[in-house]
């Protein structure tokens, strides 16, 4: 049974998410762009406005993890297991990371600096990741840029500076991103982020003032402990 003022939808989209900010500890960026625009594909358009809030702050968290993690991946040394093609790709997103608030930023850059084909890393590229995104290399730049706002967007300030700062030459093209990850505009998402917005919880213990995405982590928590319970 779902705790009180969580849908199923919400519960879905926040499991992905969990998934989604542990694949930041892997050494391993394939892995952490497949699970995160995964994660993202999911996320609870046209939701009810506590729903989008509780999937903002949960798209947040993604975000945070994805940047705050500082993995390197060195040609002549591939993760214990990878394959010369995935060290490759992880070389290029890592390369993504470090330069998606330039402009002039295209796979043809990232060959160049890599010391690889265009046509060799956009196979690689397509080979590792899937069917995720399509698999093109300006999905997964957009994509990263918009983790990266989702990050500024924790603060108030002005859409224009953000869309400058994240590679994008005006407001236009962080709108259009937005409306096509998570059917808001930025104004909207930072709203969410940025309000104080609770909802009632009973029945547990006392009636206090929760937050969705607490609320859906301490009632996983009280799942496994009750199915490790001697007795069950």
């Amino acid at each position: 049974m779902l705790p009180d003022g969580v849908s199923d939808g919400l519960l879905g989209f926040v499991q992905l998410c969990q998934v989604a900010v542990l694949s930041c500890a892997a050494d391993d960026y394939v892995a952490q762009v497949v699970s995160i625009w995964n994660c993202l594909a999911a996320f609870p358009k046209r939701a009810c406005e506590s729903d989008q809030l509780a999937a903002s702050m949960a798209v947040s968290r993604i975000a945070k993890g994805f940047f705050a993690a500082d993995r390197r991946f060195d040609r002549a040394a591939p993760a214990a297991g990878a394959t010369a093609r995935r060290c490759h790709v992880n070389r290029l997103l890592q390369f993504v990371r470090e330069h998606y608030s330039d402009p002039d930023i295209t796979l043809r850059v990232a060959s160049s600096h890599l010391g690889l084909s265009i046509a060799f890393l956009s196979r690689a590229l397509n080979a590792e990741t899937g069917p995720v995104l399509g698999s093109p290399f300006r999905s997964h730049l957009n994509g990263i840029r918009v983790l990266a706002a989702v990050e500024r967007l924790r603060e108030p300030g002005p859409l224009y500076v953000i869309a400058r700062d994240i590679g994008y030459p005006n407001t236009g093209e962080l709108d259009r991103q937005f409306a096509r990850w998570f059917d808001v505009t930025p104004r909207e998402f930072q709203r969410f982020l940025t309000q104080d917005r609770t909802v009632q919880v009973e029945g547990w213990g006392s009636t206090e003032s929760r937050s969705q995405t607490s609320i859906i982590h301490d009632w996983r928590r009280r799942q496994a402990r009750d199915q490790l319970a001697p007795g069950r």
